[in-house]
């Protein structure tokens, strides 16, 4: 019996001591609005985001005194490696919240979509669609007009 507990607060312990490994990926986002919706028919998902600006995450463009009026798609793109040791871990792209449609793509592949409300989280399994050890350009399409999605 005594052997029993002493295993149980082994493996509380090695619990306590576990960590996940993280890439912070709020900071360098090329951002630009779409105004003409064009971004699709252009394949802005495959390429260098035209005309992009640095934003860091939390972003909404509705606050910027010269975007404050649309209402329509915007443009995020980022660049990032991840560890070649990383292949065989499970990793996941968290979003705090998207107001309101989104589609999601990593190095040109659509991975996911989102109808949110801009309050609730999601998270994205990348799991095989990443180039593990080299870059990946993570690129987000959103679109805030309620009215036309």
């Amino acid at each position: 019996m005594k052997s029993f507990f002493s295993l149980i607060l082994i493996f509380t312990h090695f619990a306590s001591i576990a960590q996940r490994d993280t890439i912070a990926v709020n900071t360098d986002w090329q951002f630009a609005i779409d105004e003409k919706a064009i971004g699709f028919t252009e394949s802005w998902f495959t390429n260098t985001i035209p005309g992009g600006r640095s934003v860091m995450l939390p972003h909404t463009w509705n606050i910027e005194e010269e975007n404050q009026n649309h209402y329509g798609w915007g443009w995020y793109q980022k660049k990032i490696t991840i560890p070649a040791d990383w292949k065989n871990k499970n990793v996941v792209l968290e979003f705090g919240a998207i107001n309101h449609t989104s589609f999601v793509y990593v190095n040109g592949k659509k991975v996911a979509e989102n109808n949110g409300d801009g309050f609730n989280k999601f998270i994205i399994n990348l799991n095989g669609k990443l180039d593990y050890g080299r870059e990946n350009v993570i690129t987000v399409a959103v679109n805030n007009d309620y009215g036309k999605n």
